[in-house]
């Protein structure tokens, strides 16, 4: 194999089984007459064709969830989808790393776990600059009044992690800070997902209390989001004590066989 052919196949695998594709899975999409570049090229299109089809499908989703709920159509709704759409993108982008774990019919779609995740934070960005427009005695003119507001602080600390794990999602960054140290970078979207449910939390605990002790209609958009998000940091934390469960049988059966 010519050095050219071999440098642009292993980058083709570092990108892919760095988000936890197996070899198997890469060279399935290959054929040997064809340079790697061209196989890596398609294999991005496809992901991301297809995960810009599911944010449309969860962007229309939570259009027709607010409607039902009785909201007006108007910017103010088109503001909170973007909101609905980040939060489930993100979600579904961390929660894959759980459902292949537990399923290995679904590794095949662990390549998708990025282009969600980038797409979830495109949305939330989105939204961010939204706000600013639609409430601009908060967020815009308003904003040295509530700089220092909890709800502010903890959507801005969550923004930056998102950003911060946005821009290191590439082979090259993988390759300066290493697997293991880029992994654990990555895993700080959890805490970003926290900051959010506490945020809204903030926000409208009052207006959940009210739901909870009297259920009418669909339950509000945030909390819905937010059991969403406890939902992916438990299967996450179960996947942890799991790994370490079997860590330490192995180790006490290799103890045993001594």
């Amino acid at each position: 194999m010519s050095g050219r052919t071999y440098l642009t196949l292993e980058y083709y695998q570092v990108d892919f089984m760095s988000l936890g594709l197996s070899a198997r899975v890469i060279l399935k999409h290959m054929s040997p007459t064809a340079p790697a570049d061209i196989h890596a090229s398609h294999l991005k299109r496809h992901l991301w064709r297809n995960s810009w089809l599911v944010a449309l499908v969860i962007f229309v989703l939570s259009w027709l969830y607010q409607l039902a709920a009785g909201d007006d159509v108007n910017w103010f709704m088109f503001s909170k989808a973007l909101a609905g759409t980040a939060g489930v993108l993100i979600a579904a982008s961390f929660a894959l790393s759980g459902f292949c774990y537990y399923f290995d019919f679904l590794d095949t779609k662990l390549g998708y776990r990025k282009y969600l995740g980038l797409l979830g934070f495109y949305s939330a960005l989105a939204y961010s600059v939204s706000l600013p427009i639609l409430y601009p005695e908060r967020y815009a003119y308003g904003l040295s009044a509530h700089l220092f507001d909890a709800e502010v602080i903890l959507g801005l600390i969550a923004m930056v992690i998102l950003a911060g794990t946005a821009l290191i999602s590439n082979t090259t960054m993988m390759q300066m800070l290493g697997p293991r140290r880029w992994r654990q970078y990555l895993r700080l979207g959890y805490l970003a997902m926290v900051l959010f449910i506490v945020r809204a939390y903030l926000l409208e605990h009052e207006l959940w209390f009210d739901w909870m002790s009297q259920p009418q209609g669909l339950p509000p958009g945030r909390m819905v989001l937010s059991l969403i998000n406890l939902g992916v940091i438990g299967l996450r934390v179960a996947m942890w004590l799991d790994k370490k469960f079997m860590a330490r049988s192995t180790a006490a059966f290799s103890l045993h066989n001594k």
